[in-house]
């Protein structure tokens, strides 16, 4: 059994959950969703309470030692990564909750997990007067995204109404990666506002949601980003924020020093932790085609032809280039400038990194022949995982592209009119 503290980091243990999600990918596959196993070593891992502020027994911890331990987990799982990212990147979502919210999470320690799916807004609310019926009030409730937490989130958001104590939430949201191992979840729909609309999150107990089995992926299987539907459930408003929270740092409790993980804006790290996985994953499916290639030679085949040597080399290459990108995304998130060009700067390397790692991945593909054409191929299990994180809307190059333009060379508002 793992056992985790919050001096001791992520690197120390990522081996070994390493070897335990490597032994369930065969679950992943068949079930869609993550083996009970793996959950529970992600969380002795200590992805839960990467970014839990230290008051809570929590790391507080830092952008590139989550990269490379969820990089380093991808290798072996690309579905266990995401998880884990998500898992820590949640709980740093949450930390920006009011503190009677974080004592429901955090109070019996840090290692809650929570699923979310907060992009885009969803489902209905009617205002209550009263908390009622409310579910979940007490410290550890429950049944056990960086934004966006599901897979290429796309449900719509309708307009949800403030009640004086809180709001009592319906729908289905889609999309909650983790969900099936979740001991609560962030849920997102719009509030009336001061100045119109607020994109509202609520955090609400895993065991006031009925989640449907709707996770059918060609890649990304073992997620588990089921939907969650919601029946009239009560949400105080001490379990409530609204997404414009995220943009400022998290002030500080009883004078409490505020870790630089809860001081930048969620836009210069969101696509960083979705491609976390998505870089292991390309360094797996190297290491899987690299070993196909050594078998083949050792039981007397020829050894790698000219153009096979070439994209061994140019995918290696891409690889590493993209590690580079993202190695420094995380540096820079960790303790660089959180100006405008900076964040852009992180969007574009992170959305260019991603590219890269699916053209490695494109080329080993290609390469592997009629062998990665069976289901199970690790080639192909994770030529698939690949494509499926890629799609993700935080990562979609021309969207960072058009973002970082729009900072480098601003457009001035037309005053003639």
């Amino acid at each position: 059994m793992l056992t985790v503290d919050a001096v001791s980091g992520l690197r120390d243990s990522v081996a070994v959950v390493s070897e335990v999600a490597a032994r369930h990918v065969q679950t992943c596959e068949d079930e869609f969703r993550l083996a009970p196993e793996v959950a529970e070593a992600l969380t002795q891992a200590g992805f839960p309470r990467q970014f839990v502020p230290k008051r809570w027994g929590g790391r507080a911890g830092g952008f590139g030692e989550l990269v490379q331990s969820v990089a380093d987990l991808g290798e072996s799982c690309a579905s266990a990564a995401w998880c884990a990212a998500l898992f820590a990147a949640h709980g740093r979502l949450a930390s920006y909750l009011p503190e009677q919210a974080q004592y429901a999470l955090w109070a019996d320690g840090p290692d809650t997990r929570i699923a979310a799916a907060v992009i885009p807004p969803a489902g209905t609310a009617e205002p209550a007067a009263d908390a009622g019926s409310e579910v979940g009030s007490g410290a550890g409730s429950g049944a056990g995204s960086e934004v966006g937490g599901g897979v290429g989130s796309t449900a719509a958001g309708v307009a949800a109404q403030a009640g004086a104590a809180g709001w009592r939430l319906s729908g289905r949201w889609n999309l909650a990666s983790g969900v099936d191992h979740a001991d609560w979840i962030l849920l997102a729909s719009w509030t009336p506002g001061p100045s119109g609309p607020e994109h509202r999150i609520f955090l609400l107990p895993r065991a006031s949601c009925t989640v449907l089995d709707t996770w059918r992926s060609s890649g990304l299987r073992g997620t588990g980003s089921n939907s969650v539907v919601v029946d009239r459930v009560f949400v105080p408003a001490h379990r409530t924020m609204v997404l414009a929270d995220l943009l400022r740092p998290r002030t500080s409790a009883d004078g409490e020093e505020v870790a630089r993980c809860h001081q930048v804006p969620f836009p210069m790290v969101a696509a960083l932790i979705f491609a976390a996985p998505v870089l292991g994953a390309a360094g797996g499916a190297l290491d899987a085609w690299s070993a196909a290639l050594r078998a083949k030679a050792a039981a007397g085949g020829p050894g790698p032809s000219p153009a096979v040597q070439q994209t061994l080399a140019r995918a290696g290459g891409e690889i590493h280039a993209a590690e580079l990108l993202l190695t420094q995304s995380a540096r820079s998130a960790d303790g660089g400038p959180m100006d405008a060009y900076t964040v852009t700067g992180i969007q574009r390397d992170v959305a260019l990194a991603v590219e890269l790692l699916v053209d490695a991945v494109e080329r080993i593909f290609r390469a592997g022949g009629s062998s990665t054409q069976t289901q199970l191929n690790p080639i192909q299990v994770r030529w698939r995982d690949v494509h499926a994180a890629a799609s993700h809307g935080t990562l979609n190059f021309e969207a960072a592209a058009s973002r970082y333009a729009a900072v480098r060379f601003p457009v001035e508002a037309d005053s003639t009119g």
